[in-house]
């Protein structure tokens, strides 16, 4: 059986890390360019974080991680915010589609405005035997 690669796409506070802590993912290595980066600075103020901690630094670590779970062909989740088309690009050619399974999970925003239009825009080039969209309750309160 191939290995999975999960990419969790949507904006801050959709539910990515809630869905994370509510199901069970023992047997994957999640990456998580914000848990670096929070892992080399000595506070847990993001923003600060973000400012003082070298990001190429960030970014070579990620890469090592990611070619790592290649290297060893484990299932990995991919938990970025604020990935690009052009970066979820990138990230997905890594893993060899005749190695991995390839599965990409859309969060909607709190705001659900527009977001319709915006998966159908992303399944659109997609072959649909492969593609299915599921409506997941999230509770806001």
């Amino acid at each position: 059986m191939k290995p999975e690669l999960i990419l969790l796409i949507g904006p801050p506070l959709s539910g990515k890390d809630t869905y994370l802590r509510q199901n069970d993912f023992d047997d994957y290595t999640i990456i998580s360019r914000d848990d670096i980066l929070m892992s080399l600075h000595n506070n847990n103020d993001y923003s600060q974080a973000f400012k003082e901690v070298d990001q190429k630094l960030v970014d070579k670590l990620l890469n090592e991680k990611i070619q790592k779970c290649i290297d060893n062909k484990l299932n990995v989740i991919i938990n970025m915010t604020n990935l690009s088309k052009k970066t979820r690009q990138r990230h997905l050619s890594r893993f060899p589609s005749d190695n991995y399974k390839k599965i990409a999970i859309v969060f909607e925003g709190r705001d659900s405005a527009g977001k319709g239009s915006t998966i159908k825009r992303f399944i659109e080039y997609l072959n649909p035997k492969g593609v299915r969209v599921v409506a997941q309750y999230r509770d806001w309160e």
